[in-house]
Order: C-alpha cells, then structure tokens, then sequence
C-alpha cells in the first residue's frame, strides 16, 4: 500500500514539475495498470500554473478551509 501512496504522489509531482494543476486530486482519478503501477488520470479541470485562479475540483474532496471560503 505505501509504494501505490507514493507512485499516487510521484504522479502528482511530475505534474506540478510541468506547470500543471490538476485540481481534481480524489481516488476515482488514479487508475492502477495491469502492471501495478499507479496512473494519474483525468486531466479535464487542469490548468497551468500561472493561469490557476479560480477553486475547481470535487466538492467532497477539497479542503475545509477552501469550502468556508466560498459563497456556495
């Protein structure tokens, strides 16, 4: 289970490496190969770095304090 949390982090990493937000991060978007190794999927409510301004995402998975910050 630790080495998937990592592939799950590294994925997430090269990403970031890029200038990539995903801005999705949940477990439904992380697709595990026949191989057992771990894919970071659905690249839909991405952006570039610079270009991120607005909060987008799953609402059960963001973080409390960006839900308290929105006038939902």
């Amino acid at each position: 289970l630790k080495h998937l949390a990592f592939q799950m982090a590294l994925g997430v990493h090269a990403a970031h490496a890029h200038g990539i937000i995903h801005r999705d991060i949940k477990p439904d978007n992380f697709m595990l190969t026949e191989e057992g190794r771990v894919k970071l999927a659905d690249f839909g409510l991405s952006v570039r770095a610079e270009g991120a301004r607005d909060i987008a995402g799953s609402i059960w998975y963001q973080a409390p304090e960006i839900l308290k910050a929105q006038p939902y």
